[in-house]
């Protein structure tokens, strides 16, 4: 899952600043602008999950909770 996320922030960002060039020289918006956001959006929701996972695990298998309590 971190790879695919890794892949599709950096996909979406090549897209983004490919297109910062076409913008300025035809001044239009594309269909293109959408899926570079949408595939960058989708990367980092992704790795933001990937967070949330390990860190739910790490505090599931926490030996210290035990003498929290």
């Amino acid at each position: 899952m971190k790879t695919i996320a890794w892949i599709c922030c950096l996909v979406g960002s090549l897209i983004l600043i490919q297109y910062v060039g076409y913008f300025y020289l035809l001044r239009a918006y594309s269909v293109w602008v959408k899926i570079g956001l949408t595939l960058l959006y989708v990367g980092i929701f992704l790795l933001t999950i990937r967070v949330f996972r390990q860190q739910y695990l790490a505090s599931k298998n926490d030996p210290f909770k035990e003498i929290e309590r």
